[in-house]
């Protein structure tokens, strides 16, 4: 879902989470389960090789649950944020976290 911002331009996304991992815990962003195509990929503004979607999905699990973290998050397009306090992770329907206040 990431792609290299454009020649001069800035990411979209800091490059950490891209990678994968960030501050101690496993960071994943993909599409929403109920996400439908927006844009061709080549008709975005940095190119992608993917298109374009209505809906994401953000999780991000501690490495070593303990030491790295305690709770796992959640987010989608609403922008809301989850929490998991047992650190395990929550599913895209958002199950099993409660809202982070």
């Amino acid at each position: 879902m990431a792609a290299e911002a454009i020649a001069g331009g800035e990411p979209f996304l800091e490059p950490a989470l891209v990678s994968g991992q960030h501050n101690g815990y496993y960071v994943t962003v993909e599409y929403g389960s109920d996400s439908v195509e927006v844009l061709r990929g080549a008709d975005t503004c940095n190119g992608s090789d993917n298109n374009s979607r209505s809906a994401y999905f953000a999780h991000a699990e501690p490495i070593q649950l303990g030491s790295t973290g305690l709770r796992s998050f959640a987010t989608n397009e609403t922008g809301i944020i989850y929490e998991n306090p047992t650190g395990s992770p929550i599913t895209n329907t958002l199950a099993g976290g409660k809202i982070l206040q």
